[in-house]
Formats: C-alpha cells, structure tokens, sequence
C-alpha cells in the first residue's frame, strides 16, 4: 500500500508543500526519496495521487494528479463516548477505535475517572488526541477522518440525550445507545432493530461506572451491556465492543 499523509484542502494539478510532522515522517521516518509516489487525502473522502518533487531540511514539495472521491461512509454509524482513561490508555483507546470504523469520538468525564485536567489540560490533549486520530486514518486507509467532540461530563451527555426531540430522532433513526456495565445484559439478549444502523456506545474508565451513572443512562432509554463474564479495561472494553458491533451490523 503507497504511503497515505493527511492533506486539509487538496487542490488537483497542482504543487502542495508538505510541512511539520507530515514531512518529518515522510524525510527522516520513511526516507522517501524524489519519484516516489504517495497518496493524500483530506479526512472527507477525497484523496489524491501524488509525485515528490523536491524535499528540503524544512518541507516535501509534491505534484498532484486528478482528486479521487472515494467510496460512501460506512452504513454503521459508530459514535465512542469514551470515559477519559490515564494517559496511553486513552491514547490507545482512540487509535484503535478508528481503526475499527468509529464515525465519532467523545472524551467523557466521570465520577470514577482518575484524570483530573483543566481546561488548558484538555484543549492539550485533544490536540493530541486529534494527532492520534489522523496518524490511524493514514495507517487503516480510511479517508473518511472521525469527528472528535469537545469533551464532556457524563451529566451533560446525558442530559442531551434525554432532550425529547432527540430521543424521538433516536428512535426514528434506530440509533441504540449501549453502556457497558458487568450488570448488564448479553448481546445476544438485546434485540438491536436494522434500521439505521448507528449506535452510541459509552465506556466507562478505569473504574467503571457508578450505579448511579447507569441508573440515569438506562432512565434514558440506553441498554446496558456485558462483554461476557471477565471484567476488560477500559482500552480494551471499547475495542471489544466495536469489534464486535462491526462484525453483527457493520462492514466485517
């Protein structure tokens, strides 16, 4: 597969300058050299062939060929409302989600999560989660890029959700909102409807959820949901999860 970096506004027939981490990683990670060919795309389904021309200590001077529309998004509609894990936890937790297809990420708060950021905190690490996500998209192939949300407390998710005229959307829509919990239900006892085919799946973090938290989920029409009888980390709950809904109702 040629090498695939992350381009906001391609332009056709035209030089493109390849800067900052793009071009480290092009320069000094994958040694490219001038003549090779490389693949860019803009995270919403557009990519474009691609000849190095030039590089420099600083930049990649590349020559596009004709922009390419790629295949339609998913039919599944994945949307992670993740609870914010320690450090590489999380890290991986969203690389590994879009690899698996995820059409959107939330960070969540919790009662139980054990990171305590403040605003310029969080702006950070979204920057960093952002990076994340991009780095997955060039590795996976996939050029549709995942939306990553500002973070959120659990309260105020919910609380969105509980809008009536969302809900009823919702329902419209077919779209199943499932809470992992060790209380909950197997899969194979939720009847989970074909129509629409988009879930919100909420993990909690390293200490799981309170009663509490998935007392007020259920009370909005969410479905508690047990991955069999071992307890997974958080980082490995959601992969599990997503896996698992990719190969039930999406494109496994």
């Amino acid at each position: 597969m040629a090498v695939r970096i992350y381009q906001a506004g391609l332009v056709s027939h035209d030089a493109i300058t390849i800067v900052e981490s793009s071009h480290h990683h092009l320069s000094r990670v994958l040694r490219s050299s001038v003549g090779d060919k490389i693949i860019l795309f803009d995270g919403k389904g557009h990519t474009v062939e691609s000849v190095i021309k030039k590089i420099s200590k600083h930049e990649t001077l590349v020559f596009t060929e004709e922009i390419k529309t790629s295949e339609l998004e998913a039919d599944l509609n994945l949307h992670l409302i993740q609870g914010i894990g320690k450090g590489e936890r999380m890290d991986y937790a969203i690389q590994k989600s879009v690899e698996l297809g995820v059409s959107e990420i939330t960070p969540m708060i919790t009662e139980r999560c054990n990171v305590r950021l403040n605003q310029a905190q969080l702006e950070k690490r979204a920057n960093r989660w952002q990076q994340i996500i991009i780095s997955a998209c060039e590795q996976s192939g996939q050029n549709f890029m995942p939306k990553l949300n500002t973070s959120v407390t659990i309260q105020e998710y919910l609380l969105g959700k509980a809008n009536i005229d969302q809900q009823a959307d919702q329902i419209r829509r077919g779209r199943h909102i499932l809470i992992l919990s060790p209380d909950g239900e197997s899969l194979d006892e939720i009847t989970l409807s074909d129509q629409g085919a988009a879930f919100d799946l909420m993990v909690g973090p390293e200490g799981g959820f309170t009663i509490s938290e998935v007392e007020h989920a259920l009370g909005i029409g969410a479905k508690a949901w047990r991955l069999g009888p071992r307890i997974l980390r958080t980082e490995t709950a959601g992969v599990a999860a997503l896996s698992i809904l990719q190969y039930k109702k999406g494109d496994f």
